[in-house]
């Protein structure tokens, strides 16, 4: 019997925090195993559209790379902005190609092994992204995905028509929360309103898709302890009724599988993306390969 892939990851972790030079905007927060080695990179665009401080998702992201993964979690404090925010990833990128290395050695990124992360509208802007352009990147792990402006809908700001497939097409692995689309009180929209958000993203991608729903858990509970705790105030959480540390390690395990899965050509990581009953949290889960078999590849074009 295999190693528990939802045990706490082997690897030490290091952490490095700075900000880009002039006119690259963002703010940056790397995790990264504080072994020597080669390891994929992930960036990480944080929550409302990459505005809120990366260090929030400290113990999320920390995870992650003591999972083997080299984690760059981006955040600006300005107002969102997705197709801007798309604009100036596009432009980081070739100075995060040159100088993560620098930053988190002995860890080696390699970036021929790459892949967007985010947290729900984070995803928009890694959406406007690959409208245009694939990049670098080989697959794409959403996290309570959410379209649009604004939860209410008011500003028409899209990257996803619904009933349409997206332009471009690339491995994915979606997770969600049960709780998303509940709102905290009927003077306020959900945190990830059901029109905007998760089933929007999953029924419009082109390339295969994993999709796994935590159904006990809430929108902000992959966030820092106290920020989560402050953030029930505003989005419907689980932390009374499930283990957020189990929560956490849950996102983890099936991150570094998808990414064993497309990048390591390991055909047994899909079962733990979808026995459900072997995974820490109440669970439920989806997939559709969208015209594409085993074994499952790395990669992206845009169309």
């Amino acid at each position: 019997m295999g190693a528990d892939p939802f045990s706490p990851g082997p690897h030490k972790v290091k952490v490095v925090s700075g900000k880009l030079p002039d006119g690259l905007k963002w703010d940056y927060r790397m995790s990264a195993p504080a072994e020597a080695g080669t390891y994929p990179v992930m960036t990480y665009v944080t929550g409302f559209g990459g505005s809120v401080p990366g260090v929030t998702y400290g113990n999320l992201t920390d995870s992650i790379a003591a999972e083997g993964v080299v984690v760059i979690t981006l955040s600006r404090l300005a107002a969102p902005a997705p197709g801007k925010d798309a604009v100036l990833l596009a432009e980081a990128l070739p100075w995060f190609q040159a100088n993560t290395s620098g930053l988190v050695a002995p860890a080696v990124p390699d970036w021929g092994k790459y892949v967007m992360g985010a947290h729900s509208a984070g995803n928009h802007v890694n959406c406007n992204f690959l409208q245009t352009q694939c990049g670098p990147v080989r697959g794409v792990v959403m996290m309570d995905p959410v379209d649009g402006y604004d939860p209410f809908g008011i500003i028409k700001n899209y990257c996803i028509t619904p009933g349409e497939k997206v332009n471009f097409t690339t491995p994915a692995l979606l997770l969600r929360c049960g709780l998303d689309p509940k709102a905290s009180s009927i003077l306020e929209p959900a945190c990830a309103p059901a029109k905007l958000a998760n089933d929007r993203f999953f029924d419009a991608w082109n390339g295969p898709i994993w999709e796994v729903n935590a159904t006990q858990m809430g929108h902000a509970d992959l966030l820092n302890p106290g920020v989560s705790g402050f953030g029930k105030l505003v989005c419907p959480s689980g932390r009374d009724v499930a283990s957020v540390n189990d929560y956490i390690r849950q996102i983890a395990g099936l991150t570094k599988s998808f990414l064993d899965l497309i990048l390591g050509g390991e055909a047994s990581a899909e079962q733990t993306l979808t026995t459900t009953s072997a995974m820490p949290m109440e669970s439920q889960a989806n997939k559709n390969y969208n015209g594409f078999a085993p074994p499952f590849a790395a990669g992206c074009q845009n169309n």
